[in-house]
């Protein structure tokens, strides 16, 4: 098999590595992830929310645009049904975590925060382990009642190693080639976790 160069100086061995790996460009690839394989759909919303869903009934939406107190404001990614859920995530590089202003302007949106949904919550996803995210993030509720929480790099790993167990060929091409990226973003493990 041939070797793919990006750039002359970065090996392509997936799909994704040719977005980048920028956030925008790791949110796109998680987006499609989602979309297209609903057992990692329906994993990630299990974990976030306790509940088994049906992906024929959920939208994710790709950076939501919403003027909150005179502000334009983007979220990364926007999933929910009709009835049951809606889950803002923010995805981040590395070892960073979502800043409470932040959290607390995703929380403000009308169309997250009037919804009439059973549950509501905001969670980042980034390389932190859930326990260095545990005791470093800004806040774990919102002013307005939304509860914040946070999915690591290697948790949503596991998600969709589980999920392949129980996909179709095609969707299992596209955890896999998801996987060979997700490890490519994944850096060293932070000292301070």
């Amino acid at each position: 098999m041939a070797t793919l160069m990006f750039n002359t100086n970065q090996e392509i061995n997936s799909i994704f590595q040719l977005l980048g790996t920028q956030e925008n460009d790791i949110t796109k690839a998680i987006v499609w992830v989602l979309k297209t394989c609903p057992s990692v759909l329906k994993g990630l919303i299990k974990k976030i929310c306790g509940i088994e869903a049906d992906c024929d009934k959920v939208t994710i939406e790709y950076q939501k645009f919403e003027i909150v107190n005179d502000n334009h404001t983007y979220t990364d990614i926007e999933i929910y049904d009709e009835d049951n859920f809606h889950i803002i995530l923010e995805a981040k590089r590395g070892w960073i975590l979502p800043q409470s202003q932040q959290l607390e302007i995703y929380a403000q949106k009308s169309s997250f925060y009037d919804s009439v949904k059973a549950i509501t919550k905001i969670f980042s996803i980034s390389e932190c382990s859930e326990e260095y995210a545990d005791r470093y993030l800004s806040i774990h509720k919102t002013e307005n009642g939304i509860e914040i929480g946070h999915v690591s790099w290697k948790s949503f790993e596991k998600i969709c190693v589980s999920a392949r167990n129980i996909s179709s060929n095609k969707e299992k091409y596209i955890i896999d080639e998801f996987l060979i990226y997700l490890k490519g973003i994944m850096t060293m493990r932070n000292t301070n976790s």
